[in-house]
């Protein structure tokens, strides 16, 4: 009995006529829309201020490090990693809140919808002051047990630097959160101008300029105090920015 031949021509026949058939539909680009070059520059303008966080980060970091080896060498180095793995941690928690609240500000935007825009923005606000005041507590009340976890015994010099820093630090979290949010909520209503100043002066200018101006005056000290007041600065800028750019008030601008 012979086997019919045809069946596996007709079965290869419509395999290559699927796999053409998905090809000419998934890899068109007659139904792509292209976006005008004045768009892009808007979008990227638009997101400036992220992009300032992520490039100030690294900045500042190694200008406090350079300033720290010189003043209290590798000691005081490792103190301030241990207490940055804290607020690291602390920044990324407000960051997902803020980044989670934009897409919705920004559709109720378009929506017109002012008092949503409100309501989130609140919401996200105390979310962020919960979570400062919550790290505060530890960062003043436990901070010679947040530090035992990151070293061993006989680390005595380095344990009281990082207790002595986590004492000066701790106003960060109290701070650092609103700031992020507002900057984050001024992306999203399409103000990139106000968003960038926040940004940059919590990230980059003001820890710097304090950095260099602080040790002048209270001496060593004064380098751990340089991040909290940049924080309690940039905070007054940003509820000055906010206020000028309400959620009702951009609406009925829009």
């Amino acid at each position: 009995m012979q086997k019919d031949k045809r069946q596996p021509e007709l079965a290869d026949i419509f395999r290559r006529y699927g796999e053409n058939y998905r090809q000419s539909h998934y890899l068109s680009t007659e139904q792509l829309k292209t976006m005008h070059r004045t768009e892009v520059i808007k979008n990227a303008a638009n997101g400036f201020s992220e992009f300032a966080n992520e490039l100030s980060v690294g900045v500042v970091i190694l200008l406090f490090n350079w300033v720290i080896m010189q003043k209290l060498g590798e000691n005081g180095l490792a103190a301030f990693t241990i207490i940055n793995y804290s607020i690291f941690f602390a920044l990324m928690v407000c960051y997902a809140i803020s980044e989670s609240t934009q897409p919705i500000i920004s559709k109720n935007y378009g929506a017109l919808n002012g008092k949503r825009i409100y309501s989130f923005l609140k919401t996200a606000s105390c979310t962020v002051i919960i979570i400062g005041i919550s790290m505060s507590i530890i960062m003043f009340f436990f901070s010679e047990k947040l530090v035992e976890t990151f070293l061993e015994k006989g680390d005595e010099k380095v344990a009281d630097l990082a207790v002595m820093y986590a004492r000066y630090v701790w106003p960060v979290f109290l701070f650092s959160g609103l700031n992020i949010v507002f900057s984050s909520y001024l992306t999203a209503m399409q103000k990139p101008i106000p968003s960038a100043v926040i940004a940059l002066s919590r990230s980059l200018i003001l820890p710097i300029l304090l950095l260099l101006i602080l040790p002048i005056f209270f001496g060593d000290i004064g380098i751990f105090m340089a991040i909290p007041l940049a924080e309690v600065v940039a905070l007054a800028i940003a509820i000055f920015l906010v206020k000028r750019n309400s959620p009702n008030k951009l609406v009925s601008d829009g």
